[in-house]
């Protein structure tokens, strides 16, 4: 016997999902019980263990349609988005439902009912956009480290989707979400995640890196040129700006050479 490859409450729920045309995937076994007890009986439940590759193909014998609906807090949003790979493997529908203040299936139903885990189950977030929310929660898009990071994180998720016409508007989707427009860089990214096979962990680091650069805004360039031809607008100006003001746009270099001009009381050439 081993985990990994069955799935909790199958037996009990194989004709519901058929019925119903999908399943809701829980982490444990209370969660599932609660459900069940509820006359929700389209639920299966992972036995102690990470989704597995056995398990994500058990559930496509019974339906292309799953509900993740993992613990709230970070233990299980880390699991879902595991899971979501997993299932895109199998080419399944997937949606994922969050419930609030990080409670479990079992928590929520018994304070709030049926009727509003029902209507939170409605409310289940796309795959791609609770991937993105995860990807950059407690992170600040402004922050290129951040965004390179989240970048990093959704490649992969992106690469699993097995449907060429759904991967490719989900990578359009991501690219939106991220603000990248340069051409030849989705071009690039595009490979990166065409061919699952083709996955490098380094190569899509790099990539994201380049893809989380900030571009200089007209604005930025405008006060630049100002800055640069302009002495006594800087020693108005030079002071009164903090690191925090600009150590996050791609002119950050620019600054800090001015500023180091100007302690060296030196001119810019």
């Amino acid at each position: 016997y081993i985990k990994g490859r069955h799935l909790y409450g199958l037996n009990f729920a194989k004709d519901a999902i058929r019925k119903s045309k999908f399943a809701i995937l829980v982490e444990g076994y209370l969660d599932l019980i609660a459900l069940h007890i509820n006359g929700i009986k389209n639920v299966v439940a992972g036995l102690g263990t990470a989704l597995t590759v056995d398990q994500a193909a058990l559930i496509a014998k019974f339906t292309r349609r799953v509900v993740i609906n993992y613990d709230g807090d970070e233990a299980g949003i880390k699991a879902a988005m595991r899971a979501i790979t997993e299932l895109n493997a199998r080419d399944i529908d997937i949606k994922v439902l969050t419930l609030p203040n990080g409670q479990d299936p079992d928590e929520f139903i018994r304070v709030n009912g049926v009727s509003a885990y029902n209507k939170a189950r409605g409310q289940a977030l796309p795959f791609l956009t609770f991937a993105l929310e995860t990807a950059m929660r407690k992170r600040s898009m402004a922050n290129p480290r951040d965004r390179s990071d989240a970048i990093e994180e959704i490649l992969p998720i992106i690469a699993s989707v097995q449907n060429p016409i759904q991967k490719r508007q989900s990578f359009d989707d991501a690219m939106a979400y991220f603000g990248i427009d340069d051409a030849a860089l989705k071009r690039e990214l595009w490979q990166t995640v065409k061919s699952a096979n083709n996955l490098n962990a380094d190569s899509i680091a790099g990539q994201a890196r380049r893809a989380a650069r900030p571009k200089i805004t007209v604005a930025e360039q405008y006060l630049l040129e100002l800055l640069i031809h302009d002495a006594e607008l800087r020693e108005r100006i030079l002071p009164v700006i903090e690191p925090s003001d600009y150590e996050h746009l791609a002119s950050a270099r620019i600054f800090d050479a001015l500023f180091k001009l100007e302690e060296m009381g030196a001119e810019p050439e």
